[in-house]
């Protein structure tokens, strides 16, 4: 296995196999966590809540539209974009994140970059329920999906040509974790059919399933559990179908869980947590012809904080809750989630962020009178404080306030009621993470594919006439040729032969380039991937805006590039980027409709950090807009500035 060079401390993930530790950071893998709090730090974002705006991310991964047909074909042309993300939230919270159990779909070129969230859009509304019956006969009312997206492409449909799988429930019918099919013809808008394997006892589990289909009337799922809660364990049993609707379960065998299925020089693996209660793993699980487990582990990380025993619920940044992974020519692209979702297990201790704070635990020994702590014993070095956890009791309760205690000895008003005799009581004084981390890792699963693949991650910046792209490290060679053009569709501008991660050019300034990334395979072209950006003279932050504005179709030639500049300058000079959320002006630019109406005005908030979304103007109620009556003037506003 090829290696990146980078490596994490025990308990924080790492390894040979890693390429970033998080997305958000911009100086991973070093960083600390009790710096991602402080505004500018470590990067605009600190975790996909913060960045999508979404309750994590759950089974989030790249589907290739080029193998979709040409209803695929439609859609790449449509957004100019070749991958298409599910993106979900993991469980809808019902307290500080409500509305974040909707699906998304987003879009990118590249499998190890993640989808701007400007391109996400939402595919179904968690809160639109069906009353439905089910392949029983059973009415199942207000069922909804909520979480696990998986795509298929279903050439044999006669209708929409993509199925999207999902968990699903009933909540005034008693059904839940349902494998649930949903489907769309065009990203846009979809269409809930219904539970594809319905349970039959509120207590059965159907879900977790990553259908496949394998051919003509074909098709497989490992899914989890048995739909009349009959099996002793939850476990994983093997489901076939002809249509993908409905399902013909085996339970003649346990397999080795949903997937993902890798196969690595030959052999067969599971992509998984390795559990303990000492540390887990990200690792390998071999596997035999029928998907069951033949019990040995290969490691493919360093290692996180254990999911096991009393220890359990930290460290909150290590606690690693799901890998996905896409793969292609020969590489599989692993994205590995970290910390807890806000309507979490017992273990989502403290609301907030994780503060560094140490210990992260301690015993005290006290009792509670209803919604009274009285401590007793306190350990030196250590004191409460309002908001701090009591761990491993029902509801889970916090201290809220003081009473004649102040941090020692004393009482405290908790936040539930309940009692409870004298007993040693464990307390948590850091928080969670405000939901997922995502780490990227990879693996050659075929070295002579992967030989010849594209390059990966590759990403293109300009600060002051200077174009840098770079791309990850995770080929087995090294060496790329890299062209230059003005057109997407042609690059034939040579730059040059590098053996590295990235190379730097200084074209003139004041148009957009397109940059083309090929793999060398003993000096002849292999396959390539192609980066766009914007070249001027200015600053990063600049160049980004308006190479943001054209490849969204805006009107460029609108954008005042002198304001813009100044503006830079002043949030610069006066370390006011940390704070900026949403600047709308004209002056960074506007996009147009067919009629010549605003259909977009340009946030420079939103290119710093795309989880707010630039100004979309509109007379409807649909997504994207279909009518504005919003006018651009070039002197309106004072009778010399654009509005």
């Amino acid at each position: 296995m090829a290696s990146t060079g980078l490596s994490g401390p025990v308990n924080m993930g790492g390894g040979a196999n890693l390429i970033q530790r998080s997305l958000f950071a911009t100086s991973a893998p070093t960083l600390p966590y009790s710096s991602w709090y402080t505004p500018g730090s470590g990067s605009p974002a600190i975790s996909t809540a913060d960045y999508y705006l979404m309750n994590g991310v759950y089974w989030s991964r790249p589907f290739d539209l080029d193998t979709m047909g040409s209803e695929g074909a439609a859609i790449k042309a449509r957004e100019g974009m070749r991958y298409v993300w599910m993106m979900c939230g993991d469980h809808p919270a019902t307290v500080n994140f409500q509305g974040s159990g909707d699906f998304y779909v987003g879009y990118s070129n590249d499998p190890q970059v993640w989808p701007s969230p400007t391109t996400l859009r939402m595919i179904y509304r968690q809160e639109a329920s069906i009353s439905v019956v089910d392949q029983n006969g059973y009415t199942q009312n207000t069922f909804f999906p909520y979480q696990l997206p998986h795509l298929v492409y279903n050439p044999d449909s006669a209708g929409d040509k993509f199925y999207i799988y999902a968990e699903g429930q009933s909540t005034s019918s008693a059904r839940q974790h349902e494998l649930t099919l949903f489907t769309t013809s065009d990203f846009l808008t979809s269409t809930l059919v219904g539970p594809t394997i319905p349970t039959t006892n509120f207590d059965g589990w159907t879900s977790f399933g990553k259908p496949q289909r394998l051919g003509v009337n074909s098709w497989v799922v490992y899914s989890f559990g048995k739909a009349d809660a009959s099996a002793t364990n939850l476990v994983f049993y093997k489901y076939t179908s002809t249509d993908g609707w409905i399902w013909t379960p085996d339970f003649t065998k346990i397999v080795a869980g949903a997937g993902p299925y890798l196969t690595v020089a030959g052999v067969d693996y599971l992509l998984t947590m390795e559990t303990g209660t000492i540390n887990d793993y990200m690792s390998l699980l071999a596997v035999d012809a029928n998907k069951q487990s033949l019990g040995t582990y290969t490691r493919i990380s360093t290692a996180f904080g254990p999911s096991q025993g009393n220890g359990s619920s930290y460290p909150w940044q290590t606690w690693v809750q799901n890998a996905e992974a896409y793969e292609e020519d020969g590489v599989a692209s692993i994205y590995l989630t970290r910390g807890y979702f806000a309507a979490g297990p017992i273990y989502t201790l403290n609301e907030g962020p994780y503060l560094g704070i140490s210990p992260t635990f301690f015993d005290i020994t006290g009792s509670i009178t209803s919604n009274v702590l009285d401590v007793t014993v306190i350990p030196g070095g250590v004191t409460l404080a309002v908001g701090q956890q009591l761990c491993f009791l029902p509801s889970q309760p916090k201290i809220t306030s003081f009473g004649t205690g102040s941090g020692g000895l004393g009482t405290y008003n908790i936040s539930s009621t309940s009692n409870l005799a004298s007993t040693t009581i464990k307390i948590s004084t850091n928080g969670g993470l405000w939901q997922d981390f995502i780490d990227q890792y990879y693996l050659i699963t075929n070295a002579t594919s992967a030989a010849d693949a594209a390059p990966l991650g590759v990403t293109a910046d300009c600060v002051s006439g200077t174009v840098t792209v770079s791309w990850n490290d995770c080929l087995p060679n090294r060496t790329y040729r890299v062209y230059r053009g003005t057109t997407v569709g042609t690059q034939a501008t040579l730059i040059g032969d590098v053996t590295g991660v990235s190379i730097t050019d200084t074209p003139t300034p004041g148009s957009q380039y397109f940059y083309k990334v090929v793999t060398l395979n003993s000096g002849v072209e292999k396959k390539s991937r192609i980066v766009s950006v914007y070249c001027s003279n200015n600053t990063l932050m600049v160049t980004r805006h308006i190479n943001r504005v054209i490849n969204d179709g805006g009107d460029a030639t609108k954008i005042n590039v002198t304001f813009l500049a100044s503006v830079d300058s002043y949030l610069t000079s006066n370390d006011y980027y940390k704070y900026l959320m949403h600047w709308v002006d004209a002056r960074f630019a506007v996009k147009l409709d067919g009629s010549g109406f605003v259909s977009k005005v340009y946030c420079l908030g939103t290119t710093r950090l795309p989880r707010g979304g630039d100004y979309t103007p509109t007379t409807s109620n649909t997504f994207p807009s279909t009518s504005s009556n919003t006018s651009y003037s070039a002197t309106s506003f004072r009778s010399t500035t654009p509005s």
